[in-house]
């Protein structure tokens, strides 16, 4: 018998049914958690009066919107928090991955500028930067009498100053403070310095590419929009591939908005983090709430495409009734966890096999139950089926293999798909983002330019192909024209020009 609760996501939900060491092993599954005094982060979209619902339970709340909010709560009060008619539905966070290297060299021989029409550099236009942050030093951002170009920094990894109003996380700077340290600076003193840092440089570059005035060049290099005014928000980012999460992310679109239109401007947000969620139409909170704060204002947001060295963890296909397919993927020798993130049509009976490198397998898994724990081998292989909303036919699938050591068993696994009673057929797989970040895994057959993520069902979220610095050329990674897909633009410059 399956239990079901409507207004939980599939993740969280599986959470709550995972024992303390699935959960340990898989970074993914635990986003948004503060393990060491059992709080967890949330994103909520209620009707009412959350502040005193926040303070009943003791939580932390950091309102975004009349609709949608994040929590901080422990997590033996989640259950309590969803009993609540105010609340109608919670979701965890959701990892964000950093998109690709920005290396200014590789386009000084093409300036930017000449992508400029009609003399139009971004005058009163806002470029908001949600990134690694930005080298506020650096001469492209600072105009010809000494005073900076940047109107504000929230860096949400500092926690020494005094975060923006409304929010509780992270340090704010305003142009006055970043005036007052670029001044101390020009003295050779360090009685005011701001102690932000972008640590790979990728913000910085993405942001003399959107708004460098050349200066550090010599003109050499200009931006796109020379004389706009830049806002930027470094997300807490972390982890090797410095990963981010969503609700991180909502908070920065949320801040960039309201400086906008607190100072009456055009805002461009541009982010060098791969938003990449649900296979199929990307109805979660995330989603939702970007749609709904952009139609506040006149915002254009530019999210990076997924990138080729991404494909091979992407897969989708068709299964006929009575029919067999085998999906194969590899594992690397150092894999921590593995989790496979299945779509298909609820009212598909599709029945599921998997078998390990050393022939081990599973025998055949339904539906009927909401999570089958099974082990093979030195594996524990869990299947969490997911009913879909009211009103939704697709069914999302979780497929997480755990180790009983310290690593999955290396090789070529086996995850076979038995059509049973087949109505649409359709279904999407994809790997969604570990510990270990698959360097070495993948499906052995890919066909990711037809997987269907969330920028491409997210209404008011352009894509954009990621450039290829080395080369000078842009990826073209989403040429097929699925009715699903928003229409993918390979040239940023483009984005720029709208409001200029």
């Amino acid at each position: 018998m399956k239990e079901v609760n409507e207004k939980i996501d599939t993740i969280l939900d599986l959470i709550m049914k995972l024992s303390k060491n699935g959960r340990q092993k898989n970074n993914y599954i635990e986003e948004g958690a503060e393990a060491s005094v059992d709080i967890w982060e949330i994103v909520v979209k209620y009707k009412g009066n959350i502040r005193e619902i926040a303070r009943k339970l003791k939580a932390k709340v950091e309102i975004l919107s009349e609709k949608y909010a994040i929590f901080s709560i422990e997590e033996e009060k989640i259950d309590l928090l969803l009993k609540y008619k105010e609340i109608k539905y919670i979701e965890k966070p959701k990892r964000l991955i950093s998109s690709y290297e920005c290396n200014v060299d590789s386009w000084n021989k093409y300036t930017l500028e000449k992508y400029s029409q009609d003399g139009l550099k971004g005058n009163r236009v806002i470029i908001g930067m949600i990134d690694t942050g930005i080298d506020y030093t650096h001469l492209d951002f600072i105009k010809e009498d000494g005073k900076t170009r940047i109107l504000s920094i929230w860096d949400q990894s500092v926690h020494e100053g005094t975060p923006p109003k409304w929010f509780n996380k992270g340090s704010e700077w305003t142009r006055r403070d970043i005036n007052k340290a670029l001044k101390s600076l020009r003295k050779n003193k360090s009685s005011f310095i701001i102690p932000h840092v972008d640590v790979t440089g990728r913000g910085t570059c993405s942001a003399r590419v959107a708004a460098g005035n050349g200066r550090a060049s010599k003109d050499k290099c200009i931006g796109i929009a020379p004389e706009a005014d830049i806002i930027v928000v470094k997300l807490n980012s972390r982890g090797r591939d410095f990963f981010s999460n969503t609700t991180e992310f909502m908070r920065a679109v949320r801040y960039l908005i309201d400086k906008a239109k607190k100072l009456n401007r055009p805002l461009i947000i541009n982010t060098g983090f791969i938003i990449d969620e649900n296979l199929r139409d990307g109805n979660s909170l995330f989603k939702s709430f970007i749609d709904d704060v952009i139609k506040e204002w006149t915002v254009t947001l530019v999210v990076p495409e997924l990138d080729e060295d991404n494909i091979k963890y992407y897969t989708r296909d068709k299964i006929g009734e009575r029919k067999i397919k085998e999906i194969e993927f590899k594992v690397g020798k150092s894999e921590k966890v593995i989790t496979l993130e299945i779509w298909k049509d609820f009212f598909d009976v599709i029945n599921f096999n998997i078998t390990n490198p050393s022939g081990y397998t599973t025998g055949k898994i339904n539906g009927n139950k909401d999570l089958t724990k099974i082990e093979i081998g030195t594996t524990e292989c869990y299947l969490y089926f997911k009913d879909p909303f009211p009103y939704d036919k697709d069914q999302e699938v979780f497929l997480l293999l755990i180790p009983e050591g310290e690593n999955i068993e290396e090789g070529i696994w086996r995850l076979t798909l038995y059509g049973e009673q087949i109505v649409d057929g359709n279904y999407d797989i994809r790997f969604i983002p570990g510990e270990m970040e698959y360097e070495e895994a993948g499906f052995l057959e890919s066909k990711a330019e037809e997987s269907l993520r969330i920028r491409s069902s997210t209404e008011q979220m352009p894509m954009i192909d990621n450039y290829a610095y080395v080369m000078n050329t842009f990826k073209k990674l989403s040429s097929l024209q699925n009715p699903l897909f928003l229409p993918c633009i390979s040239n940023i410059q483009m984005f720029y020009r709208m409001y200029r």
